[in-house]
């Protein structure tokens, strides 16, 4: 996270970042309460904190277990999404581009 947030205090605060966590199935998704679950949400908050205070920016956080991953037609594999996912993933980035983290997202 150290050497990610040296290489993102190097570019101007005009360029919009957008840090996406990519979906997996819902299978590797941590489950509530897990030591993985802790850990991943550590990891969400640090890359959260990375972007605070710069405009345009968001973090989002598309590893989750919802309707979307839940059906396999969205993937390939376990790891690799279809086209499905990345249309709602580009609306999602190109909306946090705009608005930052008080962008709606619909994932």
């Amino acid at each position: 996270m150290a050497r990610l947030g040296r290489a993102l205090k190097r570019l101007p605060t005009t360029v919009p970042l957008v840090l996406v966590m990519p979906p997996t199935f819902h299978t590797l998704v941590p489950q509530p309460g897990s030591v993985a679950a802790v850990e991943n949400q550590a990891c969400s908050d640090a890359l959260k904190r990375l972007l605070e205070g710069r405009p345009r920016s968001n973090f989002i956080d598309f590893r989750v277990d919802n309707a979307l991953t839940r059906d396999p037609a969205n993937f390939a594999d376990i790891i690799h999404y279809r086209a499905k996912i990345a249309r709602k993933m580009e609306s999602a980035i190109a909306a946090s581009v705009r608005l930052g983290a008080a962008a709606q997202i619909d994932f």
